[in-house]
């Protein structure tokens, strides 16, 4: 099999008459900028990074890079934690960070037109002015390109699913250069094969992303939180079972072990009780919904052993709460410096939690 071409100063000089001379660089700061993600996985650097602001100009990079057997890899905020974006094999790295723009808001339909730089946390606040937003929320501020790709999930999965569950559409850049449209803003699509959902998850192997239409929910006025601690695993994976089959629609749901509560204590201050954790939330159209739904999950959790219940419904706490939790990652790295962290994903049934959970670590104090 041919071995992968270089980028050679042909290569740069064609490579700028696509997208500009500002367009791309060689530095290596920048190329170092762009050899690894969040983790701890070994840097590799590109050759060149180039910063693209249109599906045309992704084409035409594609093009020369199929001719010239150049690997390309897509980055979008460089979030990731599992290696996605590492241009193991240098070549072309594609930045979408100027292709970050919100290309229609169809709010009668409940749906939005991205570019695949912009950070979901970006697009929901510009949402927010519509009383709408895109609800998978993986945590840190992802890019919806980078989300797409990699079919992200987070705290919301439980009532709204992953990435692939709310997109209608992508406009995708194959290998070759071709530009293709896949799935359509209709939210019945039974024609065909469902390419749309082929590339979402497919880490960029496929095609890259260049455009999306996203499902969009709107904001209900009522968001209320709740947290149970338990005294164990099992008790609190029984107590989402029993929530889910009580007819309750938690909005977001995550369980916390009891070493990330301490850790989220000592950096947040949060004065949670430590032990096996549940985080809740409800959004309701009424108050009066609210109050029940909260009032159903607390008595839920403590008819199945929760030794400690707590509400809220101001949103700054919630805000505290969840925040809290999404830098639990920094935490961690702030609290052993110097270690490498192992980040892996395991995705189990709701009943099969607890032995997965059985290899987290007891609090400091326990060890």
């Amino acid at each position: 099999m041919q071995a992968y071409g270089p980028v050679t100063a042909a290569t740069l000089g064609r490579l700028a008459e696509i997208v500009g001379a500002d367009g791309l660089s060689a530095s290596e700061a920048d190329r170092s900028l762009h050899a690894r993600d969040q983790g701890f996985y070994a840097a590799h650097p590109p050759e060149v990074v180039v910063w693209p602001t249109s599906a045309e100009q992704v084409s035409a990079v594609m093009q020369l890079a199929s001719r010239e057997r150049i690997p390309v890899t897509p980055w979008g905020a460089g979030t990731s934690i599992e290696a996605n974006p590492i241009p193991l094999h240098g070549g072309i790295l594609l930045s979408f960070e100027r292709m970050a723009a919100i290309v229609a808001v169809h709010a009668d339909d409940f749906q939005v037109t991205v570019q695949p730089g912009i950070g979901h946390r970006d697009l929901n606040a510009e949402l927010a002015r519509h009383g709408l937003f895109f609800a998978p929320d993986p945590g840190a501020n992802a890019s919806i390109g980078g989300m797409l790709a990699n079919n992200a999930a987070g705290i919301r999965t439980v009532r709204y699913g992953a990435a692939r569950d709310n997109v209608l559409r992508m406009q995708v850049v194959l290998a070759d250069g071709r530009i293709i449209q896949v799935g359509s803003r209709s939210v019945k699509q039974s024609s065909g094969y469902d390419l749309l959902h082929l590339f979402v998850g497919s880490e960029g192997t496929l095609g890259i992303i260049t455009e999306a239409t996203l499902r969009l929910y709107p904001i209900l006025e009522h968001i209320s939180a709740v947290v149970a601690t338990f005294t164990a695993v099992e008790a609190a994976v029984e107590a989402v079972v029993a929530v889910r089959g009580g007819g309750l629609d938690p909005s977001a749901l995550e369980f916390v072990d009891a070493a990330s509560i301490e850790l989220l204590n000592r950096n947040a201050q949060l004065g949670l009780p430590v032990g096996p954790t549940l985080f809740l939330e409800f959004q309701s159209a009424t108050a009066q919904a609210a109050a029940e739904s909260i009032r159903l999950a607390e008595e839920i959790c403590r008819e199945l052993g929760a030794t400690s219940v707590s509400a809220t419904a101001t949103a700054g706490e919630r805000r505290r709460l969840w925040h809290a939790r999404n830098a639990a990652y920094e935490m961690m790295l702030r609290a052993y410096p110097g270690q490498r962290m192992f980040i892996n994903e395991v995705g189990v049934s709701i009943t099969t939690h607890p032995p997965p959970l059985a290899f987290t670590p007891p609090p400091a104090g326990e060890r």
